[in-house]
């Protein structure tokens, strides 16, 4: 298309067309948000199993005595990690649905755009094919009118 001569085409459609391009991007936009929450949510909840896990690894019972009050202690630490766990990972979950949804919307919004270009494109062409035949008529009446009087052009000099 770049081939074509497209002085004078105005294109109607343009506002409509910058809107979808920003539509489009506004959705991308969000999505790459929503991935960048979806990463930083992911490292919080292996934090929070890793910190756990420790807890959970210091309890064991080994060679050495067992407190009971450092041992509810530690509970209590674990039973609480695991329900923030357990609340992380439910948001996680919330956010993956969020995240698809934002997702379809991209589709969406880049479908939407690929058919205004489509149509701008089609209308660039029918506008540059009728630029041709224009250019070509004109010719050809040229090319008529000097056969005729037996003027060859500018080469004549009249």
């Amino acid at each position: 298309m770049s081939s074509m001569d497209l002085r004078g085409f105005h294109w109607p459609l343009a506002p409509l067309d910058c809107k979808l391009q920003i539509a489009r991007d506004a959705a991308q936009l969000r999505l790459a948000n929503l991935r960048r929450e979806e990463a930083e949510l992911c490292q919080s909840v292996h934090a929070i199993d890793g910190e756990r896990r420790h807890v959970l690894a210091g309890m064991a019972v080994g060679r050495r005595s067992v407190d009971p009050v450092a041992r509810g202690v530690r509970l209590r630490h674990a039973l609480q990690q695991g329900l923030s766990l357990k609340a992380r990972e439910e948001e996680l979950r919330e956010l993956a649905s969020r995240i698809e949804a934002a997702r379809l919307a991209c589709v969406d919004a880049e479908r939407a755009l690929a058919s205004a270009r489509k149509l701008r494109d089609a209308a660039q062409g029918a506008y540059a094919g009728s630029r041709l035949r224009a250019a070509t008529k004109e010719a050809d009446f040229a090319w008529l009118v000097s056969r005729f009087t037996g003027r060859s052009g500018p080469e004549d000099g009249s």
